[in-house]
């Protein structure tokens, strides 16, 4: 699917650093379906990582491995989402499901498998964001899962927001890799 967006680097109130264009993406959601499935991988038509860097992506199912994230997204509470904030320190709180999800079998798993609920400090605007775990020193950062759902309007789970799990997008990633993506 060719969709017009474009992809910043150092993003900040309208200046940026390099931008590249979406050739095509991959999403599995649907509009009335589980959040879980609520993902998406672009292809871009420049290497930004090549400059910049890049992040690795790990499926991490075990909640004794995965206490601590970060959440770098661009939350509307913060300069009207125009610049870049980070939780630093946020706690999760479950990993729902087990086992490698594929985007065929999302209409028929339950609604939560693949779901980590987390208390990042956000607001709308940070969906999409990489939900990150990083070495003790914080030079090595990789992407857990991508935040999809915020969680203000709900009494009992308002301090919980949710991402997508790696394993919802991990094998479909690899796919791409394979075939030269």
């Amino acid at each position: 699917t060719i969709v017009p967006l474009s992809v910043y680097t150092r993003y900040d109130d309208g200046n940026y650093e390099d931008k590249a264009n979406v050739e095509f993406s991959v999403n599995q959601w649907k509009k009335g379906e589980s959040v879980a499935g609520d993902w998406a991988l672009l292809k871009i038509d420049k290497k930004l990582g090549e400059n910049r860097g890049f992040f690795g992506v790990e499926d991490i199912r075990d909640l004794n491995n995965l206490k601590h994230v970060k959440l770098a997204g661009y939350s509307t509470d913060i300069a009207n989402g125009s610049v870049l904030s980070v939780d630093p320190d946020c706690a999760v709180n479950n990993i729902y499901g087990n086992g490698m999800l594929e985007g065929s079998d999302l209409g028929l798993m339950d609604r939560t498998a693949g779901l980590i609920d987390h208390d990042c400090d956000m607001e709308t605007g940070a969906s999409g964001a990489p939900l990150l775990t990083c070495d003790a020193s914080n030079e090595s950062c990789v992407i857990v899962g991508v935040n999809n759902n915020f969680r203000s309007y709900d009494v009992l789970l308002k301090d919980t927001n949710q991402a997508s799990g790696a394993s919802l997008f991990l094998k479909t990633l690899l796919e791409l890799r394979d075939k030269g993506y």
